[in-house]
């Protein structure tokens, strides 16, 4: 007869754990919840950041900068038969 008896502890510790179990799901199910809002909130960010570098792209003047080149002997480079000199790197002037 003391069966019975031994049967209703391990019911309640049953009982216990699914309790404990759904509990646990409960908090994990919201730690995933509050992760995904701040997942989509960064996309959001990172959408509208793109946008806003996009536009600025397109809705900036474009950078066109002369440089002025200083030839000395322009008179040599003139009278020169074609063919009889070598290029070589030419040294610009600073636009100071």
């Amino acid at each position: 007869m003391a069966a019975p008896r031994l049967m209703e502890p391990v019911y309640y510790m049953e009982t216990d754990l699914e309790e404990e179990k759904a509990h646990e799901i409960t908090k994990l199910q919201d730690a995933l919840h509050a992760m995904q809002i701040q997942v989509d909130e960064a996309n959001a960010r990172a959408v509208k950041e793109r946008e806003t570098a996009q536009k600025a792209t397109e809705e900036a003047p474009p950078i066109i900068k002369e440089t002025p080149v200083l030839v000395q002997d322009s008179a040599k480079i003139k009278e020169a038969p074609p063919g009889s000199f070598s290029f070589s790197p030419i040294k610009l002037a600073s636009p100071n």
